[in-house]
């Protein structure tokens, strides 16, 4: 809980704990509550904790023959 700077820096001495990080350059995954609504970044809890994927069947798209094609409508010679 305490690596993320970003929690750390939300609740107490802000700049403090931010200058310490950007100095020795420590990463923030950005896991929590505090630092997604920091961030503006979606929660992962409920149901932006996972990601719902879908086999859709492609459509089945019957070709056309061209009108000029048909016996009915060519030309008589």
């Amino acid at each position: 809980m305490k690596d993320s700077v970003l929690l750390l820096a939300s609740f107490e001495k802000t700049v403090d704990h931010l200058f310490e990080a950007a100095f020795y350059s420590q990463k923030d995954p950005i896991r929590g509550v505090s630092e997604s609504i920091i961030l503006g970044v979606p929660i992962s809890i409920g149901t932006g904790m996972f990601g719902l994927l879908q086999k859709i069947p492609a459509p089945s798209i019957a070709l056309n023959e061209p009108i000029f094609m048909k016996p009915e409508f060519g030309l008589k010679i």
